[in-house]
């Protein structure tokens, strides 16, 4: 409630290169806080968890495998444990007992999106209940947004523009940041882990094409980063183990 993705995304290209220095971020710096004996001076920050010990808070990862392996589920599973870490007083945090085992640590707590292209509410319902029959997702703040059901709303992130340029679509430069900022201001709490299901829908590119995966990876790095959110992208691999299907994902 309150917010509602784009339902018409266009495609451009305005990310071309900066015309002169005065327009690169880089050329604005103050370089004396980027000289390395003050960036690391002192006990450096800890690294904090979103899952631990597999998953760091506010990166972007992968979670590859094959078709009816249960990586929707295990991720839903996931998706709830953070919601419910925000809700109350865990020291211990909460444990995920699926193939990915580990923990949710409190500190980590905070809103989840899970945005299915591939279930709709029926189906998105049908697996909740399998995962949490006993309904302690009651009042935690995980929102699941199936996009068939979305009618019009494209989710590519990442287009293939003139002369075949990976270029940024409007979903990528304004959609994205609104559905992180408008689900923390309707639930109160930051948006802790943000679930793309399954990846390669999100590019209107080829995924065995290093260039646009690579533009995809950093627009998620950065928003990971700006929003304290960890990014994980489900995806398919062929049967028989035939590697991750976005080049350039590393």
């Amino acid at each position: 409630p309150g917010w509602q993705l784009p339902s018409k995304l266009v495609r451009d290209a305005r990310h071309a290169a900066p015309a002169n220095d005065a327009e690169c971020p880089l050329g604005k710096l103050d370089f004396a806080a980027y000289r390395l004996d003050h960036l690391a001076s002192g006990e450096p920050p800890k690294r904090q968890f979103l899952l631990e010990p597999l998953m760091p808070l506010g990166v972007v990862g992968l979670l590859f495998g094959e078709g009816g392996l249960g990586k929707s589920m295990e991720a839903l599973a996931l998706a709830i444990l953070v919601a419910r870490a925000a809700k109350g007083n865990l020291p211990l945090g909460l444990i995920l007992n699926g193939p990915l085992g580990g923990a949710v640590p409190q500190s980590a707590g905070g809103a989840s999106i899970f945005l299915t292209l591939e279930d709709d509410k029926a189906e998105v319902h049908r697996r909740t209940l399998a995962i949490d029959a006993a309904g302690a997702r009651d009042g935690a703040p995980c929102f699941v947004i199936p996009a068939l059901d979305l009618h019009g709303f494209d989710p590519a992130l990442i287009a293939t523009g003139a002369g075949r340029l990976a270029v940024l679509t409007d979903f990528a430069e304004t959609g994205l940041d609104e559905l992180l900022g408008n689900v923390s201001r309707s639930s109160g709490l930051p948006v802790r882990l943000l679930i793309l299901d399954p990846a390669g829908d999100f590019l209107d590119a080829d995924e065995n094409d290093a260039s646009p995966v690579k533009k995809l990876m950093r627009l998620l790095r950065e928003k990971a980063t700006a929003h304290g959110c960890t990014i994980l992208l489900l995806g398919h691999v062929a049967k028989g183990g035939g590697g991750t299907s976005m080049r350039g994902s590393s």
